[in-house]
């Protein structure tokens, strides 16, 4: 009977630790919060709001294959029908691109998308055309040292360019003293 009960206990023991393991299956990765910090912006002048219209963003590459699970955005202002779009850098070409039919004025708004395929050391951006944004830069002014890593993405640089909102344009200008957004995205490493 003593032999019954500690193989009881063994077992209801073995299947809570069984019960209590986590899949990390689904677990994303959202480089944007580390990437404001390791980049050492530390200013963040008011937010822009009915400004030009722009397509801005940032471009990154995947450390490992892997996948965009859902893409996120945070404006300053209320927005309907914002383009996202996420580009080949190499032949500035539209890679994906999805609507977010409705952002609240600071609020992160996520949208799940089917999953796109990211190959490793091949560079991306990923870009919002808006006429608000948060603007982020050193209290020094100075710039950022490219790539910033965080997690599985570096992050190569951000771009941006003035645009009339019904283009679709590839922002080919840049800047290393801020960052304009908010935009980014949940990636899955393979």
């Amino acid at each position: 009977m003593r032999n019954y009960f500690r193989i009881l206990v063994m077992l209801f023991v073995i299947i809570a630790a069984l019960s209590c393991s986590t899949d990390n299956s689904d677990a994303t990765e959202n480089p944007l919060k580390d990437y404001i910090k390791n980049a050492g912006f530390d200013q963040q002048e008011p937010p822009h709001i009915n400004s030009n219209y722009f397509e801005f963003g940032l471009r990154f590459i995947p450390n490992t294959n892997g996948v965009i699970k859902k893409i996120t955005v945070k404006l300053p202002d209320n927005q309907t029908n914002l383009r996202v779009t996420i580009w080949d850098v190499a032949t500035q070409a539209v890679y994906k691109t999805e609507i977010i039919t409705y952002v609240k004025a600071d609020k992160e708004t996520s949208k799940n998308i089917t999953p796109l395929s990211l190959t490793k050391d091949k560079e991306y951006m990923i870009t919002c055309c808006a006429n608000d944004w948060y603007y982020y830069k050193k209290s020094d002014d100075s710039s950022v040292t490219y790539p910033v890593i965080v997690g599985n993405i570096s992050i190569t640089g951000y771009n941006f360019l003035n645009v009339q909102p019904q283009t679709q344009l590839y922002p080919w200008d840049t800047t290393e003293v801020g960052y304009a957004g908010d935009i980014s995205f949940g990636f899955q490493p393979n």
